[in-house]
């Protein structure tokens, strides 16, 4: 569920972009849940009724159908001829072939297999997407449909992290000559000045971190199965159900935690948010997250109530914590992936934002955050649950 509580995030912020977001009460803060729900859901429902699908939903728009095919030429060619000629390769250029290609038989038709799932499952998954008013529906069809092939993709072919930043860093395809829309210059700044060591730490571990089998159990199946039960705890929360899954049971931490998040914004629109946040307005003077650290104070009390209920912990145990899920949220807050997450963001702050200033101190907040990623731990006295799953998942490893 911790990542989980990111959705919950920009439902906040989403709902807190109205006149009245400042004030929330027990009485509106399920619409405003909704509302913010929605409004995320209904930007992707907007952009394939309007760009991508046809008006009866059976295929991509013609156009579409036409991008795709040209794209497909370069992703899937039809020789795949050891000599790169430029001319030919012109959207990912020489360099980026040659990454590929040393990658092996296996590894090098992954983009073309992962391309040819999307062309051919878009019009279909896009359409159940539009159709389904379940959360729940909604997200089995982002995770299986858009998520999990690329996680499987990247568990047999690791390499491709590697190969795909080789891409980026070396970029000699031609497609800011033909596109005057993509800004080279931004591209360019981005690529020269990011820690691109850090970035591939980060995903080699949160690839490596989410793969695998644990307990019988495939852990890309099971780590996307938490997002998705968090979509059945949606559709019972707006539904009214007050049970151990839905978060009726824990409404006052809710609103707690949804006025806190739109008192960031009051009556800022969140382009004018982000604005201030990137001027520093919300650091204090040891370089912390004053308003940050007032949100991560009303998310502990949120993620102990939701997972460390002693009436409710067995039932959150069953749905969201398995031996996998267990095993990425200790690799992804580990002590030594946390320093890089701190050097990938004062390169960030530095190099890529270029903000002046001294960069602020994340570790403090960035600890208390990840903090909540150890259950058992986290809910100490009041259950047990954690740390009996932890244990009979540790004797499995033995």
């Amino acid at each position: 569920m911790k990542t989980a509580i990111f959705l919950l995030i920009c439902l906040a912020l989403s709902a807190a972009a109205g006149d009245n977001a400042s004030v929330l009460t027990d009485d509106d803060v399920l619409e405003d849940l909704e509302d913010g729900t929605n409004a995320m859901f209904d930007w992707i429902t907007n952009i394939t009724e309007t760009h991508l699908l046809n008006e009866n939903g059976t295929d991509f728009q013609p156009v579409i159908t036409g991008i795709l095919g040209v794209i497909e030429s370069q992703i899937c060619p039809v020789k795949n001829n050891a000599k790169c000629s430029s001319s030919e390769n012109w959207l990912f250029g020489c360099t980026c072939k040659k990454e590929f290609r040393a990658l092996g038989k296996k590894c090098r038709k992954k983009p073309c297999q992962l391309f040819r799932h999307y062309k051919e499952k878009g019009p279909e998954s896009l359409s159940s997407f539009i159709d389904t008013n379940s959360y729940k529906k909604k997200l089995e069809i982002i995770f299986n449909y858009a998520i999990n092939p690329i996680s499987r993709a990247l568990c047999k072919c690791p390499e491709m992290i590697g190969a795909s930043i080789s891409c980026s860093r070396k970029y000699d395809g031609r497609l800011f000559e033909i596109s005057r829309n993509v800004d080279r210059e931004l591209f360019d700044r981005i690529v020269d000045n990011l820690d691109w060591n850090s970035v591939k730490i980060i995903l080699d571990t949160l690839v490596s971190a989410g793969c695998g089998e644990k307990n019988g159990q495939d852990c890309v199946t099971e780590n996307s199965n938490m997002w998705i039960q968090f979509g059945t705890m949606l559709d019972n929360t707006l539904n009214g159900e007050d049970s151990c899954k839905s978060m009726i049971r824990m409404n006052d931490t809710l609103v707690n935690f949804i006025t806190t998040m739109a008192s960031f914004n009051k009556n800022n629109t969140l382009k004018e948010m982000i604005y201030k946040y990137l001027n520093k307005t919300w650091w204090t003077e040891e370089g912390g997250l004053g308003g940050v650290s007032k949100y991560l104070e009303v998310f502990v009390d949120f993620e102990k109530e939701l997972m460390c209920d002693p009436d409710c912990a067995g039932v959150m145990n069953d749905r969201f914590y398995s031996c996998c899920t267990k095993h990425l949220m200790e690799e992804v807050s580990s002590m030594s992936i946390r320093k890089t997450y701190l050097k990938l963001f004062k390169n960030i702050w530095s190099k890529v934002i270029m903000s002046e200033g001294p960069v602020p101190n994340l570790k403090n907040t960035l600890n208390k955050y990840l903090a909540v990623y150890d259950l058992d731990k986290m809910c100490g006295d009041m259950t047990d649950v954690y740390g009996v799953k932890n244990q009979m998942c540790d004797a499995l490893e033995e």
